[in-house]
């Protein structure tokens, strides 16, 4: 079992302007590959296999939504978002520390007001300290505690 904050905030908008570009399946690999050493960790905290992983047909489902930062042939990171929900946000082990996870947290947010959403919100495992702490630096507050099998 994990356990899992479920985290909100008003949505207001940020003043950024982040370039990022959607997904398609040139960079599945790209992708996979820096999505599954982003979450290494916490994965392995939780018992769960980080390399079970999206197909590419999964992914282009919802490539409208997933938002990548690319700089010199290089995923710093990315975020997708579902509506008013930010379903994942992730940053490339070789960047971290460099303010890129605020950024995409402003970016996504950003995202979520232009498409008229009053509120925004996310999931987080409990172990994952780092981006708890970011979330909740950004006014998000934890609205419920639960545990689920993954």
């Amino acid at each position: 079992m994990v356990k899992i904050c479920e985290m909100k905030r008003d949505s207001q908008k940020y003043n950024t302007n982040l370039t990022m570009i959607n997904y398609e399946s040139s960079y599945y690999d790209l992708y996979k590959h820096t999505c599954c050493y982003s979450y290494y960790e916490v994965s392995m905290q939780n018992n769960i296999d980080p390399f079970d992983f999206y197909s590419n047909d999964k992914l282009l489902e919802k490539a409208g939504g997933i938002f990548m930062l690319i700089k010199n042939n290089e995923l710093i990171g990315a975020v997708e978002i579902d509506k008013q929900e930010i379903t994942h946000l992730f940053v490339n082990n070789k960047f971290k520390k460099r303010g890129y996870g605020k950024r995409l947290l402003e970016f996504a947010v950003n995202h979520i007001y232009e498409e008229g959403y009053n509120e925004d919100i996310l999931f987080v495992v409990d172990t994952n300290t780092i981006a708890k702490h970011l979330y909740l630096k950004n006014n998000f507050v934890i609205q419920s505690v639960f545990h689920e099998e993954w």
